[in-house]
């Protein structure tokens, strides 16, 4: 996912999320500019692989994170 992540962004967030808000907001920031698009991804995968190791080992992922809207990656897939 890094080097999709590095190729095109939304692709990654499309991925990881499915498709809806976060994805809609990495497709605008990619249009806008390049880079806080790459950083969006980066910060969604991070925190989505994050709560995914948490909760395959019985923890509580802990309440949503800021400025994500995917319950997919809020709850850790």
């Amino acid at each position: 996912l890094t080097l999709v992540n590095i190729v095109f962004p939304p692709a990654t967030v499309l991925i990881v999320t499915g498709a809806g808000m976060d994805t809609l907001i990495n497709c605008f920031l990619f249009l806008l500019a390049v880079i806080p698009s790459h950083v969006h991804g980066f910060y969604l995968t991070w925190v989505y692989f994050a709560r995914r190791h948490r909760a395959k080992r019985g923890r509580y992922p802990g309440k949503p994170h800021p400025m994500i809207y995917s319950d997919k990656i809020n709850n850790g897939g």
